[in-house]
């Protein structure tokens, strides 16, 4: 001690640069300690996978080293982790980013908070576990964020960890290195067989190792939707629960064709039923008989149906079929009858004719059409 003495006395002005020097590495050491340990290599390292690059503004690794816990609102004062993805490929592609937690780490991430630029920020250790590591000496790997990047397309994130304020107090003296890696999310291209359908693609993708989902339904005019199936059979139904794998290639739709409700209607007959059941695109039958001493003298039906194998003229019972000509929904077929007539002038193709019905009535020709006749007296 008296020669610490002397030498401090002979060497003041050294001496307190030294204690000085001492006192700010001290400082600055535990205010590092609290928040990031960034690198001051400021070269910019790019990593390639698959079709991203991933550049890093700073050093490759994120490092919390002698921290203690701390709220969102002292973790949005630390220095963010900058990095940016680009798509490197020549189509639209699908990507994630995971923290790989390295084997030397040994701060449980359970107790470590993350937040990518403005996002609510969450445990590290609530994340998607991931199975696939990039890099060699990982413990854990996390799924933080996903993106879609176009052709040459670009994205920047702002990435800030800490340790969480419930954590306990003895994280101090523990570490937590980890580093950012992007991935491209394997995909299988699954194409949609609607057999007669619309959807909105033609082609769905999904990703490799995670269930196949719903399937947007197909739409078809005259038919119910039945769902999709693996096999072009239709015997084996969309599971959603189904792992993608590279050998779904295929979907393909079933139909259920629709029936339609077709009104029978008419004066002086006696009709087989007042209504008929009529499938999309197909056709049903009914009898239609005149009653006694009248005649059919007209038959229509509405929009997108029709009727044959009744004829103008007949006093006897015929089967009319009723058929749907692809349209998606209702309608109504008529079938009028009435009494024998003779021409008086004219024909009944010839507006002013004359006409008389059942030897008793004359009438006028007042319009026509392909059909049938109306008679105005």
């Amino acid at each position: 001690m008296k020669r610490f003495n002397e030498f401090f006395n002979k060497n003041k002005s050294l001496s307190i640069l030294i204690l000085s020097l001492i006192l700010i590495i001290g400082i600055t050491m535990g205010y590092s300690f609290s928040l990031f340990i960034n690198s001051d290599d400021t070269e910019e390292q790019v990593a390639r996978t698959d079709c991203f690059l991933l550049t890093l503004e700073d050093r490759d690794d994120i490092n919390i080293e002698h921290a203690y816990p701390m709220d969102e609102s002292e973790g949005n004062t630390l220095k963010p982790y900058e990095f940016t993805i680009t798509n490197v490929c020549n189509s639209l592609e699908e990507y994630q980013v995971n923290i790989e937690t390295l084997n030397e780490s040994d701060i449980d991430i359970e107790n470590i908070r993350y937040k990518v630029d403005n996002n609510t920020s969450n445990i590290l250790g609530n994340q998607e576990e991931v199975t696939t590591y990039i890099n060699s000496d990982i413990k854990d790997s996390r799924k933080i964020l996903t993106g879609i990047l176009n052709k040459d397309e670009t994205r920047t994130y702002n990435l800030r960890l800490w340790v969480d304020e419930d954590a306990p107090l003895e994280v101090a003296d523990k570490i937590y290195k980890s580093k950012v890696v992007v991935l491209s999310v394997p995909k299988q291209f699954i194409e949609l067989h609607t057999n007669g359908g619309t959807v909105s693609s033609n082609v769905i993708t999904r990703e490799i190792g995670k269930q196949i989902g719903e399937v947007e339904t197909s739409t078809r005019d005259g038919y119910n939707f039945a769902g999709w199936f693996f096999d072009e059979a239709l015997t084996n139904g969309l599971d959603t629960s189904v792992i993608v794998t590279t050998k779904l290639k295929d979907l393909y739709a079933k139909w259920n064709v629709k029936s339609y409700s077709v009104a029978i209607t008419g004066t002086n007959i006696t009709k087989g039923a007042d209504s008929v059941s009529v499938q999309y695109g197909g056709s049903n039958t009914v009898t239609i008989t005149p009653n006694s001493g009248y005649r059919i003298v007209s038959v229509s039906c509405s929009d997108g149906y029709s009727a044959t194998g009744v004829t103008v003229g007949s006093t006897s019972t015929q089967t009319a079929t009723i058929r749907n000509n692809s349209k998606d929904g209702t309608g109504t077929c008529t079938f009028n009858a009435a009494k024998p007539y003779t021409i008086v002038s004219g024909n009944l193709n010839t507006v002013g004719s004359v006409v008389k019905i059942a030897n008793e009535e004359f009438y006028v020709i007042g319009q026509q059409d392909s059909t049938h006749v109306k008679l105005l007296s």
